[in-house]
C-alpha cells in the first residue's frame, strides 16, 4: 500500500448531525495522523444537492483549521454521485480510499483500524466498521427493539456484505466507470444505482469473492437507528427497492442475494440463552416481516405496472438529531 490516503464525505442535508461527526472525524483524523506520521492525507466534504446549512458547517471547520488539506467539491443529489464526484477528484497517486457518512460518530481509532485492516490482509479489497446504535435516555418502542436485534445479530445474522457507514477500499476502480442506467419509468432505472454498500458488495463480490469483503471489528462507530416507525418503515423500503432495481440493472449479479446476501436467521441460537431474548427479538422480527410484506405488496404492483416506483429515497429524519 502506498503511504496516502483519500477520505471521502458525502454531504446531504445533514445540518443538524454535522456539528458532532466534524468533532468525531477531527479526533480520528489526529488519531491516525499520530499512528501513521508519514501517511500523506487529502479530504473531500461532496455536498450533493444540499439545501441546507450543511456547506456553511463545513467552511467553518475548514478556515478554523480542523482538517488539513481538505477541499468541498459539488454533485448531483444521491450518495453515489457523490462517491463519484470523490473519486474523480483524487490527487495522491494512491489506490486506498475511505468513505464516511456525515450522520455518524466515529470512535477515536475509527479509521486507523480500517486503515490497518487493509495493511495486514493483502487479500481483503474492502474492509468496513463495526457499527452500534446510540442510545439516549428516552427510547421509543422501535428503538428498543431494534438495540436488541444489534445485540443479538453476530449470533443470529452473520453478514456477508458491508454497510456504508464507514469503509476503506484498497482500490477506487469500481467507482472509476458510471454506473449502468436504463430507461424505465417504473423503476427508475435511468437513475441508476442509488446504494454504495448494496451496489459495491455486489460487484466486489462478483469480482473478487466473498472473502474480499470484511468487518473491522476494532473500528468502531456509533449510529441514530430510525426512532419512530415511519422511518423504520422508509429503511426497509429502501432495501427491498434497491435489490430490486440492481436485479434489473445487473442481473447477472443477482445470484448473490440468494446464495449469500439473503438474511438467515439462526433460530437455534435461542435455545441455548434465555428465553426473554427470545422474546424481545420476536417482537423485532415480526416488526420487520410485516413492514417487509407492505413493501413487497408495493414492488408487486410495480412489476405488474400497476403503479409507477414513487421516490425511493426518502430520509429518514430522526437518526440525524444527535444531541450535543
Amino acid at each position: 500500500m502506498e503511504n496516502s490516503l483519500t477520505i471521502g464525505i458525502p454531504i446531504w442535508n445533514e445540518e443538524r448531525s454535522l456539528p458532532n461527526f466534524v468533532n468525531s472525524l477531527k479526533r480520528s483524523l489526529d488519531r491516525l495522523s499520530l499512528d501513521f506520521p508519514d501517511l500523506i492525507i487529502e479530504l473531500f466534504f461532496c455536498l450533493n444537492g444540499t439545501t441546507d446549512d450543511s456547506e456553511k458547517i463545513i467552511n467553518e471547520a475548514i478556515s478554523s483549521g480542523h482538517f488539513c488539506n481538505a477541499s468541498i467539491l459539488f454533485s448531483k443529489q444521491g450518495k453515489l454521485n457523490a462517491l463519484f464526484e470523490i473519486v474523480k477528484n483524487i490527487k495522491l497517486l494512491n489506490r486506498c480510499v475511505c468513505f464516511i457518512d456525515a450522520d455518524v460518530e466515529l470512535d477515536e481509532f475509527c479509521i486507523t483500524n480500517l486503515f490497518n485492516e487493509l495493511k495486514l490482509d493483502e487479500n481483503i479489497f474492502l474492509t468496513y466498521s463495526c457499527v452500534f446504535p446510540k442510545q439516549y435516555e428516552a427510547t421509543s418502542f422501535v428503538q428498543k427493539i431494534q438495540k436488541t436485534h444489534y445485540s443479538l445479530r453476530d449470533n443470529l445474522n452473520p453478514r456477508k456484505y458491508f454497510h456504508g457507514r464507514a469503509y476503506m477500499m484498497r482500490s477506487s476502480i469500481l467507482l472509476s466507470k458510471e454506473p449502468k442506467k436504463i430507461p424505465n419509468s417504473y423503476w427508475r432505472l435511468e437513475d441508476g444505482p442509488y446504494v454504495d454498500d448494496i451496489y459495491l458488495s455486489r460487484l466486489i463480490v462478483h469480482s473478487y469473492g466473498l472473502n474480499s469483503i470484511k468487518e473491522s471489528k476494532n473500528s468502531i462507530l456509533w449510529f441514530l437507528p430510525p426512532k419512530n416507525l415511519k422511518d423504520f418503515y422508509f429503511g426497509q423500503r429502501r432495501l427491498i427497492f434497491e435489490i430490486k432495481r440492481l436485479n434489473l440493472l445487473y442481473p447477472e449479479h443477482s445470484y448473490l442475494q440468494s446464495l449469500f446476501f439473503k438474511k438467515k436467521i439462526n433460530w437455534n441460537y435461542f435455545l441455548s440463552v434465555n428465553i426473554k431474548h427470545l422474546l424481545n427479538y420476536l417482537k423485532y422480527y415480526f416488526l420487520e416481516e410485516v413492514i417487509r410484506l407492505f413493501v413487497k405488496l408495493e414492488v408487486y404492483m410495480i412489476s405488474l405496472r400497476i403503479i409507477k416506483c414513487k421516490k425511493v429515497w426518502k430520509q429518514l429524519k430522526t437518526t440525524k438529531q444527535w444531541k450535543s
